[in-house]
């Protein structure tokens, strides 16, 4: 039955299993709900394997800044280790609630779409980096795209 999987962890342990037989692994370090589908079950049962020593670190992620409301309540909230995140130096949403509960609560992050999908390159093709980017450490655009935090909007 189509999405039945929506209201139990069978998908989640098949998956695991899965995975694990896959990698040839006792034990994976990052295990994240994507799109915070079946959240809500998901994370208790990421948990469990955690104790259990099958899952090393739990999180959450989404890449659509329409979810970040409900992503920062995991950040702020869950039992969770890492969140997953998309940010770059043009989507800077997660600087509002999601950076600042995942320090509070000692959270790792993880970013997603830092060049936005490529596109960023494609706008600096065939330009050279500010002067300032050698001072910096930045010998690419890729560098410079991915080296945040980007300065405070006016």
């Amino acid at each position: 039955m189509i999405g039945s999987y929506l209201t139990d962890n069978s998908y989640g342990h098949r998956s695991l299993d899965q995975s694990m037989e896959r990698l040839r692994r006792r034990q994976l370090d990052v295990v994240q709900v994507h799109s915070l589908t079946n959240v809500e079950i998901m994370v208790p049962f990421l948990n469990e394997m955690k104790a259990q020593g099958r899952i090393r670190h739990v999180g959450v992620t989404h890449h659509d800044p329409l979810y970040f409301e409900p992503l920062a309540w995991w950040a702020e909230n869950g039992p969770i280790d890492f969140v997953q995140v998309h940010y770059s130096i043009r989507t800077r949403d997660a600087e509002r609630r999601i950076f600042p509960a995942a320090q509070k609560r000692g959270l790792g992050v993880m970013l997603n779409m830092p060049l936005e999908k490529a596109r960023l390159l494609k706008i600096v093709e065939g330009r050279p980096l500010p002067d300032f980017a050698a001072d910096i450490g930045v010998a690419t655009w890729a560098q410079y795209f991915s080296s945040g935090p980007f300065p405070t909007r006016p």
